[in-house]
């Protein structure tokens, strides 16, 4: 079972320090949640006492957070603080992202029939949800599109107006959704807060006729609203993923652009960062029989860095498996034979099934010097690349 990997507006917060570097004190507590919260909105997050947080103004209000609890589960279990402040931190970003949407600029009733008087409506209500970004009609269903200090692109929206053209233009809801999220991929990605994770390479498939061969169409798109991405390994890619206001969003080509980034500059700068972030492998792994867990921010990402694997290979004589079922979910055991695949298997496809952000149930095999895939069948879902999920195709 395959999944894409991303879904719209996820709010996964990737933690830039480990635990033990997560201050107790009231104070140094207050200041890390704080610092974690402002990545994630453009509003002013301050404290006033220790423990407290107000975020605002959201739509016209102030939103108040009290760290009490949170903090207290911190005190009682230091060594599982991290996943307590990812959770808090996560369910915050919910928060202000609905009062954001709730101060959005009423939809009206139907939305204009003339295509520029649509176009011109469409770009109004994206720029109110876009401060810093130009959103402007440029002829027929075309914006033009820039970012503060980035460079200029065209985005279509015909195959939106064709939509609403086909319900008599009584698609408020699908133009609201539409400019929402484009407003959220339009955030700038930073240096230092990119990641990259696995996901499909979009076009593999398994020959199953050939063993566990995997044959791929690698045909990234260069239009500026779409992901991109570079081969990992079998039939799983790199993809960039950005720290936003609106949670953690995939990276798509404008964004590598305005870094002034190749394909592969943008994804070894995501590595990079990733790697950075991510504690020891040794330290996540243990000796315990049967399918190992890690389950972290990004935990899936260890499958990207086969150096780091070798200290495990030779603990386990050079035959291991993996499985990447979700971007915080990594699971492992030692040996490669028919009861291990099938155990971790059902361990990946348990975890998929039940976790916002599923990678896959595919298991993978150590070879040496990498993984590829572990198994001689394998079953594929298609679908539209990342992004063009959530936003209209171009014609």
């Amino acid at each position: 079972m395959r999944f894409w990997p991303i879904l719209a507006f996820a709010a996964v917060w990737a933690m830039p320090a480990f635990a033990a570097d997560i201050p107790l004190d009231d104070a140094g507590f207050t200041g890390f949640v704080q610092a974690k919260l402002q990545l994630y909105t453009h509003a002013k997050v301050g404290s006033d006492t220790p423990l407290t947080l107000a975020v605002g103004p959201v739509a016209d209000m102030e939103l108040d957070f009290n760290l009490h609890e949170v903090h207290d589960r911190c005190v009682a279990a230091p060594a599982k603080c991290d996943g307590t402040v990812h959770d808090y931190v996560q369910e915050a970003v919910v928060t202000i992202t609905r009062a954001e949407q709730r101060g959005s600029p009423p939809a009206p009733a139907l939305e204009p029939s003339d295509e520029d008087a649509f176009t011109r409506d469409v770009a109004a209500r994206a720029s109110a949800l876009a401060p810093g970004v130009s959103i402007v009609a440029d002829g027929g269903t075309v914006l033009a599109v820039t970012r503060q200090g980035g460079h200029p692109f065209r985005f279509n929206v015909k195959s939106l107006y064709q939509d609403c053209r086909r319900v008599a233009f009584a698609c408020a809801e699908q133009v609201r959704s539409l400019v929402e999220r484009m407003a959220a991929y339009l955030d700038m990605p930073a240096r230092g807060q990119l990641r990259a994770a696995p996901g499909f390479v979009r076009g593999c498939t398994v020959v199953a006729s050939v063993g566990n061969s995997v044959f791929c169409r690698i045909r990234p798109s260069p239009a500026p609203m779409v992901d991109f991405f570079r081969r990992a390994f079998s039939n799983l890619a790199a993809y960039c993923f950005k720290e936003t206001p609106h949670g953690v969003l995939v990276a798509i080509n404008a964004d590598r652009a305005d870094l002034g980034l190749s394909v592969d500059e943008a994804v070894d700068l995501c590595m990079a960062d990733t790697h950075a972030i991510l504690p020891p492998l040794a330290s996540r792994l243990d000796d315990a029989p049967g399918v190992g867990r890690i389950e972290a921010p990004w935990a899936a990402s260890y499958a990207l860095f086969a150096d780091d694997w070798a200290s495990f290979a030779a603990t386990a004589g050079g035959h291991f498996l993996i499985a990447v079922p979700a971007r915080n979910v990594l699971l492992y055991v030692k040996g490669d034979g028919e009861e291990q695949q099938r155990a971790l298997a059902a361990a990946a496809m348990d975890v998929a099934l039940h976790n916002p952000s599923p990678i896959s149930t595919d298991v993978y095999r150590w070879t040496g010097s990498g993984f590829t895939l572990g198994t001689d069948t394998s079953t594929m879902t298609h679908g539209l690349p990342v992004v063009e999920d959530l936003m209209p195709r171009e014609p």
